[in-house]
């Protein structure tokens, strides 16, 4: 996004000055630098969340931010090359934000569509992350052969990433990968899942904290 500002002519004071009034959030500067208009930088420019275009099936994540879009493309492209690529793959199709046919469906609350209640939108959010992949491979048939879950770490990460692979868990693929910006997450993860909160653990495979998690780390949901 440096040369996004640069297209613009905005200088870096400005950008801090809209960081200050939360109406820009920060999300990185690894491996690029990130920048995500929250609801509140929505209700200013009066841009509400639209169906099928800021969230859906196939569209996106409600609250999603810039390095979460990021990491779903990422995501999408190994799959077209790995899976979909593969003659010997059964992986015909790679479908981002796949909504799953079966759970009960979830109305945007009207308050909340130009970012004017968060707490709704919050929960709302909640309820379609659980309902929906970052990005799947499907077979010819229409069934989930590769889950892809795009995981941000954050405060509640302890509770998210254990409900994440539960969620990947119910869908019953053959693959499950998370995608993370760097090695030090992927252990997050693994600890999240190692020793969970709550519930039964969810991965019993463990790694030194100087080694590169594997593809082969177990995040197979069985």
């Amino acid at each position: 996004m440096l040369r996004l500002q640069e297209y613009v002519g905005i200088d870096r004071p400005a950008v801090d000055e809209l960081l200050d009034d939360d109406v820009l959030v920060h999300d990185t500067d690894h491996p690029h630098r990130l920048y995500t208009v929250p609801p509140a930088g929505r209700s200013v420019i009066k841009e509400g969340y639209r169906e099928g275009v800021d969230y859906g099936h196939g569209a996106g994540d409600l609250e999603e931010s810039t390095e979460h879009v990021l990491l779903v493309e990422v995501a999408r492209r190994y799959l077209e090359q790995a899976y979909v690529a593969d003659s010997e793959s059964p992986v015909t199709e790679v479908v981002p934000y796949y909504e799953f046919k079966e759970g009960p469906e979830t109305a945007l609350p009207a308050a909340a569509v130009m970012g004017g209640a968060s707490q709704d939108l919050q929960e709302t959010a909640e309820e379609y992350d659980q309902r929906q992949l970052d990005v799947a491979g499907l077979d010819a048939d229409g069934e989930v052969v590769v889950a892809v879950e795009a995981e941000r770490i954050n405060n509640d990460y302890g509770r998210a990433v254990p409900a994440d692979y539960d969620k990947l868990a119910a869908c019953d693929p053959e693959e499950a990968i998370w995608v993370v910006t760097r090695s030090r997450d992927a252990h997050t993860i693994l600890g999240a899942l190692n020793e969970p909160l709550e519930g039964e653990v969810r991965v019993e495979k463990t790694y030194a904290e100087r080694r590169r998690p594997s593809s082969s780390a177990s995040t197979s949901p069985d």
